[in-house]
């Protein structure tokens, strides 16, 4: 079995640029690797700081609905690293 890994697809990162392509892109990897029977996990930063772009008190930090729709696990992390999750 393998796994997809999605970084960070919150709608503060989505918003701040044209992610429209990456988007698409990212959907039609996530529909490959379910059609494989193969997992597909989604990581999600903390992040505290209410200046951030993808800050946690509000929209920003929320994973994009129509990407993670369909995810078999999300992961927190406080942390730019993956290595890092928040337990």
């Amino acid at each position: 079995m393998r796994a997809l890994i999605v970084l960070d697809c919150q709608k503060g990162m989505l918003a701040s640029g044209d992610f429209d392509l990456l988007r698409e892109n990212i959907l039609k990897l996530q529909e490959m690797f379910k059609a494989s029977g193969n997992l597909i996990i989604h990581t999600r930063h903390i992040d505290e700081n209410e200046e951030s772009i993808i800050y946690n008190g509000d929209e920003r930090g929320a994973l994009d609905e129509e990407l993670s729709a369909d995810v078999d696990f999300i992961v927190e992390k406080d942390s730019p690293n993956i290595s890092r999750v928040k337990s």
